[in-house]
């Protein structure tokens, strides 16, 4: 349609699609079953790979633009429909276009696109158009889906793609193609079934053996019954497995069939031209595995005497088993289950030739093989061991030699040797409880399958809300209060340089989403700071610096390292503006602050705060420092407990604040701390100040504090008033937090110099506030070297 075509050009209005335009609007007017050529469907494959990669959380505004999305999205062919999803949904990272990816999937399986699938390898591979090499990786990717969707989400899998709900939906599509397949035959229309054998040998062998067993070989039980040409269907979809996953197959069936004789609609004779069916049927299944079921021999050594043309195999396999059974020294290493389940094989076997008979030169042979092993079991000392021979000596040698003299045992007649013995009555089918079940099951379902169609259709008329008036949606704006749901999402949307409200709505999103999405955070932590550091107030947007700044402290309070690492390195770059340097030195002094708070959790970052409103409070502190040291204190009253809290800045302090010191001293054309840009410099040692308290109390605070002496030493005589405030603001920190002791063991000829220095500014300086500040400061050092060594104040 016209609409969906402008939504198209919509989307990749960026895009030079030049000629293709016209191809591409004609492929979509097509109906949806339509087949399209090879170049047609490669173009079109290619052109929704460029939709799905160029689709934004913000791109589609309504309903039904979305509505329309997916239809133009699932207009191509279903196996390159598949194969593109399947990359996208492995490309791309948590977003709203993985969401979608997700939900265009639900409806590839939903509706009739998976069958379409199937249906187009029957047709191509009887055409012989069909490009082989491209199976396995159509296989895998049938196969694997479910798993491929919970790996790209962990949580909110679609009903329909869970691992149960998938591989039910794939089965029906399976054994739909396969019904199709049949009536193509009756037509007389050539079709192949390799591609949905190989299909069925992966189900069965990545572990949904159980689902084929117990509701999709029924169903074909029930529709072979009277159909002959779907046996002939049937027993191709079997023998045309591919050899690695053939034994599984042959598992399964051999599992669900409830009657021997319902094997032969699935392999025919086959067993007598394919090398790999027959060894194992003739030898791996029966000689090499043991199955607690009894169901799987009945059906397979039934399988094989049922048929002149397969009794000759049947004949060598008894032969076999009696070989294996009666072997001295594999009888010394066989559990008693193995025994069972070999003696189980010759109880079916003996039952057949019961019936069949055989000629005198096999029945010796035969017999001979049979007194060998009855003669190494007497001779065991297990009594389980000689009472299998026993059973097996009498059942045999009754059928062998009829004529003969019976053998007749003292044994005892457990429920064991009971059910051995009724094996031998092959006539009379015995139910499996399971497979029974199972039947049950498939036939309730089918036939309640038209009153559920029924039902639906008397709902869809009673819902019908045709003779409803519409709304006027004319003035609606759903895209005004749409917000991001994910990280990558809104860092596209912080970019966005058209849509205002959308770029406004992820601006006041980030800082949510950067506490809600930690498993991303990791990922796109330093190019979402390099987002926000560099983003621009394109649209006047209210409170933006402040949002900025509240996402950028909330982002470095969360991912420490990344963030800290890459704004202290920004912060010298030479590309900056003053103004973001500001900002930079900004974010990282509230970031430490915050993280230094004890009680409060990381989710919820205290972004009021402000640098001037911490350095406030921090000479309060002084004063009150100085207040206590000359208060003498008679009584404190009851102690409070206060429970210990861990500094969580103490780990990543060092990323807060060697940085910041290096190319200080360094003159770049746009960036000079030691000169017109002194108030930067200002700003630096205030944010230095704050971190070295953020750190109060960590292991490195020590070395922190005696290079941060040694750094503001070097600057303690600059003329700029702000910077000496500054230096100022910065001693204090340091000498409220950090033990004198270990203060004077690193130097204390620099803290001589120190307290020489705050003399000078209390005297002579010319800033009021500077004086008073350093008069302070001063008190402060010489009543915490007071505790040390007793000086005078003087």
């Amino acid at each position: 349609s016209s609409e969906a075509a402008e939504l198209a050009r919509k989307l990749l209005s960026h895009v030079d699609l030049g000629e293709k335009t016209g191809n591409i609007q004609r492929i979509m007017n097509l109906p949806p079953e339509s087949s399209l050529c090879s170049a047609d469907a490669s173009m079109y494959c290619h052109f929704v790979t460029a939709l799905l990669d160029n689709l934004s959380a913000n791109a589609l505004r309504n309903a039904e633009e979305d509505r329309m999305f997916d239809a133009i999205v699932l207009r191509c062919p279903p196996e390159d429909l598949l194969l593109v999803l399947a990359s996208a949904l492995q490309r791309y990272s948590k977003s709203y276009r993985r969401d979608k990816v997700t939900a265009l999937l639900s409806k590839f399986v939903q509706g009739d696109h998976l069958y379409r699938l199937l249906v187009g390898q029957c047709r191509r591979d009887a055409s012989g158009l069909s490009d082989e090499s491209s199976w396995p990786a159509l296989e895998t990717i049938l196969v694997s889906l479910p798993e491929r969707v919970v790996n790209s989400r962990d949580q909110n899998i679609p009903d329909v793609l869970t691992t149960q709900a998938y591989f039910v939906s794939l089965l029906n599509c399976v054994f739909r193609a396969l019904c199709y397949a049949r009536d193509e035959v009756i037509r007389g229309v050539n079709v192949h079934v390799v591609f949905l054998s190989r299909l069925l040998g992966r189900v069965c062998t990545i572990g949904q053996a159980e689902l084929v067993e117990k509701q999709f070989v029924p169903k074909l039980v029930l529709q072979c019954q009277s159909d002959f040409i779907f046996r002939r269907i049937c027993c191709k979809i079997v023998t045309c497995a591919p050899d690695s996953c053939l034994e599984n197959v042959i598992v399964v069936l051999l599992s669900a069939l409830n009657d021997y004789d319902h094997v032969d609609w699935f392999m025919a004779d086959s067993v007598c031209t394919h090398s790999k069916l027959k060894y194992l049927l003739a030898t791996k299944l029966p000689l090499m595995r043991t199955f607690n079921r009894s169901i799987i021999l009945q059906n397979l050594i039934g399988y094989l005497a049922s048929s002149e043309r397969r009794r000759p195999v049947f004949l060598d396999l008894v032969k076999e088993v009696l070989s294996v059974w009666g072997d001295k020294t594999l009888m010394k290493h066989q559990s008693e289950q193995q025994q069972k389940y070999l003696t189980s094989a010759l109880m079916i076997s003996v039952g057949h030739i019961k019936i069949t008979g055989c000629e005198k030169a096999t029945a010796d042979s035969i017999m001979s093989k049979l007194l060998h092993g009855v003669g190494s079991h007497i001779a065991s000392p297990e009594e389980w061991i000689r009472t299998y021979g026993m059973i097996v000596a009498e059942q045999f040698t009754a059928v062998l030699q009829p004529e003969g003299p019976k053998l007749n045992f003292e044994y005892k007649l457990d429920d064991d040797i009971s059910d051995l013995l009724s094996l031998t009555d092959v006539t009379t089918k015995r139910q499996d409880p399971q497979i029974k079940a199972s039947l049950e099951e498939v036939i309730s379902t089918e036939e309640k399958k038209p009153e559920a169609a029924k039902a639906n259709n008397v709902q869809d008329e009673l819902d019908s809300d045709d003779d409803l008036e519409p709304f006027d949606m004319s003035h609606d704006t759903p895209n005004a209060s749409k917000k991001p749901m994910y990280l990558r999402d809104c860092m596209e949307g912080l970019l966005e340089q058209e849509n205002k409200d959308w770029m406004e709505s992820c601006l006041q999103t980030v800082s949510k989403l950067i506490q809600t999405c930690k498993d991303e955070l990791q990922d796109v932590a330093e190019e979402l700071s390099k987002i926000l550091i560099y983003l621009d107030d394109k649209f006047c947007t209210a409170r933006f610096d402040a949002l900025r700044q509240q996402a950028l402290v909330t982002l470095a309070v969360n991912s420490p390292k990344t963030v800290a690492t890459y704004l202290t390195t920004q912060f010298y770059d030479s590309n900056l503006n003053i103004r973001q340097r500001l900002d930079i030195l900004e974010v990282l002094a509230l970031a430490s602050s915050q993280l230094a708070s004890a009680g409060v959790p990381l989710a919820s970052p205290r972004v009021e705060k402000t640098v001037s409103s911490i350095t406030d409070a921090h000479w309060k502190t002084v004063v009150m420092e100085r207040v206590k040291a000359k208060t003498r204190i008679i009584s404190k009253g009851r102690a409070t407990t206060v429970e210990p809290t861990k500094n969580r800045f103490s780990d990543v302090a060092g990323y807060f604040f060697y940085p910041l010191m290096s190319y200080y001293d360094r003159k770049e054309n746009t960036f000079d701390l030691l000169g017109e840009d002194s108030f930067v410099l200002a700003r630096l040692i205030c944010t230095l100040g704050i971190v070295q308290d953020s750190a109060a109390n960590c292991p490195r605070s020590v070395h922190m504090a005696v290079c941060l002496l040694e750094f503001v030493s070097a600057l303690k005589y600059h003329t700029d008033a702000c910077v000496r405030d500054a230096v100022l603001f910065t001693l204090s920190v340091i000498f409220i937090n950090v033990p004198m002791n270990l203060l004077l063991s690193s130097g204390e000829q620099e803290l001589v110099e120190i307290r020489e220095w705050l003399q000078l500014v209390v005297a002579k300086d010319s800033f009021d506030a500077c004086r008073l500040k350093a008069a302070q400061v001063l008190q402060l050092l010489v009543s915490q070297v007071n505790k040390e060594v007793p000086v005078s104040d003087k």
